[in-house]
């Protein structure tokens, strides 16, 4: 199936009735039934690198996933709206003159704390994206078990 989706990225604008095998990138060409004649087919090593690209945008969406993941285990959704709303109500009392009591500056270095573990997951994700990007096999890539997620 990974060969007729990279056929797909390759082709958008091309219907084709039917592919027989999709087992390599040979068999995926020479199986097409129905090609349109006016348009030339890739060649088999056209369709490796497209291959390669669809793997790559597959694992850059595992590895946002995989981001999401984590840092909904620290911070959901609800959990975030709450953090942020209690710090505008903190920065709106120290904007008007006010003072924030050790409970409040406790609370917000809190805060500050379950947000630089957020910030260092979305920048662990970054890099994992550009090591995705330079694998030469990113087929093989393990997106959840790479060194860089922080601990």
């Amino acid at each position: 199936m990974i060969y007729t989706g990279a056929l797909r990225s390759l082709y958008p604008n091309v219907r084709w009735l039917a592919i027989m095998d999709d087992s390599t990138a040979e068999k995926t060409l020479s199986t097409v039934v129905g090609w349109p004649s006016d348009v030339p087919k890739p060649t088999v090593a056209e369709l490796e690198v497209a291959v390669i690209t669809v793997i790559r945008v597959i694992k850059i969406a595992e590895c946002k996933a995989e981001a999401q993941r984590r840092i909904y285990a620290i911070l959901p959704q609800w959990k975030q709206a709450n953090l942020t709303a209690r710090g505008v109500e903190l920065n709106a009392k120290m904007l008007t003159g006010g003072t924030l009591t050790q409970a409040e500056k406790d609370e917000r270095t809190a805060g500050f704390a379950l947000w630089e573990k957020v910030k260092a997951i979305r920048a662990a994700s970054n890099l994992i994206e550009q090591d995705i990007l330079a694998s030469a096999d990113p087929a093989n890539f393990d997106v959840a078990n790479s060194p860089r997620w922080p601990a």
